[in-house]
């Protein structure tokens, strides 16, 4: 990454924007009472919000500045798979920052949306990668 602010954003990225529906999926916990994102339409809200929606587009901008590295490299676990499980939720939610997302996506997960996500929306997956 550029600098130490965009590691500390990306590292913040796992926990203050991922979203619940990976926490249920391995049971509850605290962290996913407090900040977990339940339903496409709180999603809405988050990108809609003054400080929440720029805040996850700067982390998610952070993580596609960072080249030659695994999203396990960058966050670890489970934390990668938070970030896919976000990256989902927010392609399927955005309309006009739907690419940032579709983007990190295609750089990250093959292109593949997080089907443990996609489950608990009641989704079926998308026949081939997003764009």
């Amino acid at each position: 990454m550029a600098d130490g602010l965009d590691l500390t954003i990306a590292g913040l990225y796992a926990t203050a924007a991922s979203p619940r529906l990976l926490e249920e999926r391995n049971r509850r916990s605290a962290a996913a009472e407090i900040h977990g994102i339940a339903s496409l339409d709180e999603a809405r809200a988050y990108l809609t919000h003054p400080v929440l929606g720029p805040r996850l587009e700067k982390a998610t901008r952070a993580v596609l500045a960072t080249h030659g590295r695994t999203l396990h490299a960058i966050f670890g676990s489970p934390d990668d798979l938070k970030f896919h499980s976000s990256m989902t939720l927010f392609a399927l939610t955005a309309e006009e920052a739907a690419t940032l997302y579709r983007k990190a996506l295609a750089r990250y997960c093959n292109g593949r949306m997080d089907e443990a996500a996609l489950a608990l929306l009641g989704r079926r997956r998308p026949a081939g990668p997003v764009s």
